[in-house]
Parts: C-alpha cells; sequence; structure tokens
C-alpha cells in the first residue's frame, strides 16, 4: 500500500505540477492544495473490495473560496479507454447535496483539510489507471444568476495503475466457490478464513476485520489523544461478548463464558495477523498489519516489543506507515506508556499518584 503525495500552484488558468511518489512530505513554494493517496495497491484480485482514503488540504496559507461543496474527484479507466465506475455496488455518488439559489461559494480556512473514503471493485483481471483531482474553471454563477468569484485551476494525481491479477491456485478456489459479487459485499468472511485461511482473500480479510486504517494519519490532536487513552484503559477493560475463545472462522466463542478481558480479544486477532502476514508477508497492507501487532503487544503488557515493533516500522515501513509509527512511539512515550523519550510531567505525576509514594 502506498501514500502519495502531490502538491499544485492553482489559480486562474494557471497550474504548476510538482509530484513526488511514496514520500511523507514536500515542501512547493506557492501550492494552494496537497493530495495525499493512501491505500492505493498495485495488485489486487478480482472480488475484493478496495478502499482508497484521498486527502485534500489547504496549503495556500490562506482562506481559499471553492466554487462548489464538492471538492475532489476521481476517474478510472480501463485498458480499452472506457471509463469504470467505481464500485457500483455501493455507489451512493446520487447523494448530492444542491447549493442554495443565493450561493456565492465556500470559503475554506487555511487550516482546512477533508479525506474522502473512495470504494473500487473488479469482477475481472486487466489493468485499470486512475487519478484523482480537484478541478474548476469559471466563469460561476448561481441558481439567481448572479456571478461570483471563485478560485480557478486544477490540482490532480499522475495516472496510477492497479494491476487485477487472474486468481490461481487457493486464490483460484475460493473464487470458483463464492459468487464475486457476494465476495466484494463481504459475505464469506468466515467461510474464507475457516476453508482456505492462507489464501490471499483471506489475507484480504483478516486486514479488513483487525487492522484496516490503522496508519491512517491523526486528524488533530484531539484523536490523538483518543487513540492513547483507547491503548492505555482496553487492556483493562471488561467488555459483554458471544465471541470467545478464539475460533477457526477468526470469531471468539461464548458458550460457555459470557465476558472477557479484552486482551483475549487482542490474542484471538493477532493469531489470525500472524497467519497473514506468513502467507503474505509482502502484500500491500503488511506493514499496517504489523503496526497493529505492535499497538496488540502494548495491550498484551509487553511494552518492550511494542516499542521495538514501532521503531522497526519507523524505519524500513511504506512511508505513511513509519511516519504514524513513528508519531505513535513519541507520544507513548511521553506519556510514560512506552520505554525511552521523556515522560510529560502530567504522566509522571499520574504514575507518582499511582504508586502512592507522592512526597508528603
Amino acid at each position: 500500500m502506498r501514500k502519495i503525495l502531490w502538491k499544485w500552484r492553482g489559480g486562474r488558468h494557471v497550474a504548476l505540477f510538482l509530484a513526488i511518489i511514496c514520500a511523507w512530505s514536500f515542501v512547493g513554494f506557492g501550492a494552494d492544495f496537497e493530495i495525499s493517496v493512501f491505500g492505493y495497491p498495485d495488485e489486487v484480485l478480482p472480488g475484493m473490495l478496495i478502499e482508497v482514503n484521498v486527502g485534500i488540504r489547504n496549503v495556500s496559507g490562506h482562506p481559499i473560496t471553492l466554487p462548489y461543496r464538492r471538492h475532489l474527484d476521481d476517474e478510472m479507466h480501463d485498458q480499452q479507454g472506457n471509463k469504470i465506475v467505481r464500485c457500483p455496488l455501493l455507489d451512493f455518488s446520487y447523494l448530492i447535496e444542491l447549493e442554495p439559489n443565493d450561493w456565492k461559494g465556500r470559503q475554506l480556512p487555511a487550516d482546512w483539510k477533508r479525506t474522502r473514503r473512495l470504494a473500487y471493485c473488479f469482477l475481472t483481471h486487466g489493468e485499470y489507471v486512475s487519478r484523482f483531482f480537484i478541478s474548476f474553471q469559471g466563469p460561476y454563477r448561481n441558481r439567481n444568476e448572479e456571478e461570483y468569484q471563485a478560485w480557478e485551476g486544477e490540482v490532480t494525481t499522475p495516472s496510477l495503475k492497479m494491476v487485477v491479477l487472474s486468481p490461481e491456485g487457493i486464490d483460484r478456489e475460493v473464487f470458483d466457490t463464492f459468487d464475486v459479487d457476494s465476495l466484494i459485499l463481504g459475505e464469506h468472511w468466515g467461510d474464507i478464513l475457516r476453508r482456505f485461511p492462507t489464501s490471499t482473500y483471506a489475507a484480504h480479510v483478516i486486514w479488513d476485520r483487525w487492522a484496516k486504517g490503522t496508519a491512517l494519519p491523526w486528524e488533530d490532536d484531539t484523536a490523538r489523544e483518543k487513540s492513547l487513552i483507547y491503548l492505555e484503559n482496553d487492556s483493562s477493560n471488561e467488555f459483554l461478548t458471544w465471541k470467545l475463545p478464539c475460533r477457526a472462522d477468526g470469531t471468539l466463542d461464548a458458550s460457555t463464558i459470557t465476558r472477557f478481558m479484552m486482551p483475549e480479544a487482542a490474542r484471538c486477532r493477532d493469531l489470525w495477523l500472524e497467519i497473514a502476514l506468513k502467507h503474505h508477508p509482502g502484500i500491500w497492507f503488511a506493514d499496517e498489519i504489523r503496526l497493529k501487532l505492535a499497538t496488540d503487544a502494548y495491550l498484551l503488557g509487553d511494552k518492550e516489543a511494542s516499542a521495538s515493533g514501532l521503531e522497526t516500522l519507523a524505519e524500513h515501513a511504506r512511508p505513511y506507515v513509519a511516519e504514524k509509527a513513528q508519531a505513535l512511539l513519541e507520544a507513548m512515550q511521553a506519556k510514560g506508556m512506552l520505554p525511552g523519550g521523556t515522560k510529560s510531567p502530567a504522566a509522571q505525576e499520574k504514575e507518582t499518584t499511582a504508586s502512592g509514594s507522592t512526597a508528603k
């Protein structure tokens, strides 16, 4: 899986193309917008639902007025140049809110950013090319026939290629066993894990259920703090469940037990995460799985393994996973959750109070 970032300078009839592939940060003088693409795989199999996260951010340093609410478009073509509709089974593009009659544009603050999740699915093998862009051209008029001024220009990614492979071996067995539409809709994940646990489809199910989105950057400081609170608290919280202990389809079986501690759920999913890595160590989401295992190590009480896993990912993982691992490592060390780093005063006070050694 790749994280790709582009910046363009946009203005009236002017566009400056600046691009870096697989980079995490890039400074382009005068750039108005930055487009980031997370989760665009090089190779997939038919019947897999692919969710690509595309972020766009105002990096101009000043407010920008867009002519419409829509801020991001995408297009995909096959080898013959035919336009491909984004996963038709999950197409909600008709849910569009119209601008009011007196619309005069939408002002984006200087720190504005948004992330859009786009779903793609393929029924057959082949090569597909797509791009993500923001493009507007005036003049602009609202439904009251009033003209208004707004941003003009284009910000676009280069063309990105995705190859949909023809299933082979155990993957062909999965593809031939289930209807392709039902595979896309995730209706057979339990059967796939039970009957075909080493398949690429099973690895995709495992990632989708237990690790997808783990490496997406925090939206803000509040989101970061919530993530840390989750890790701090879920190692001791008790939950109602209908799934214990770990079964062959990846669920927990509560036939005799009605409650479980969070570590039991982590142990169950880690068994599956490790199976996926063992059989598909180089798959596009492998580093996301490794990141999930590193955070689960903390939930299971192995802080050294958690810190080591995050450090390794920060040094060797795909760029967007490396960035998240480094940020998580530093944040957890600052709170005294992991060895290394310098504890913040708040973390030191909390630890001292909990140990009962507060000075009198």
